[in-house]
């Protein structure tokens, strides 16, 4: 084997390899087409939920990464699955403002993890 395809192999086999998994991610728009595991209303306001919701989260002992951003129709945070390129997201919560308060969507990738139950009561708490 010549000497620079063989340095060089090793750098690509890694950049084909992330490629092919990121391309196996579930994505929270698909995960959103499922049928949420609950629902809840508030008389707050979609930014009092999400920096609640925030601030819960991110004390829950998790190493994946936490995003929060506004959406059209109020707040999404989502809290991705332990892992680098392409985790797949592990927990969603959809704050929609409703003429009366918000609505709060809350999805689950991983039902069975231990700290889903975590993620669903700090969303619980926060209304």
């Amino acid at each position: 084997m010549n000497k620079p395809f063989a340095v060089l192999l090793l750098p690509f086999s890694a950049a084909l390899v992330a490629i092919v998994l990121s391309g196996c991610a579930k994505k929270p728009d698909e995960l959103r087409q499922e049928p949420p595991e609950i629902k809840f209303m508030s008389l707050k306001s979609s930014k009092e939920m999400a920096e609640c919701i925030v601030d819960k989260w991110q004390h829950v002992p998790y190493t994946g990464a936490l995003v929060s951003r506004t959406t059209p129709k109020g707040y999404t945070i989502i809290q991705y699955a332990n892992g680098g390129v392409g985790a797949d997201p592990a927990f969603i919560s959809d704050i929609n403002d409703m003429p009366t308060g918000t609505e709060t969507i809350f999805h689950t990738y991983y039902p069975f993890e231990n700290s889903a139950s975590n993620f669903q009561d700090s969303v619980k708490q926060c209304q």
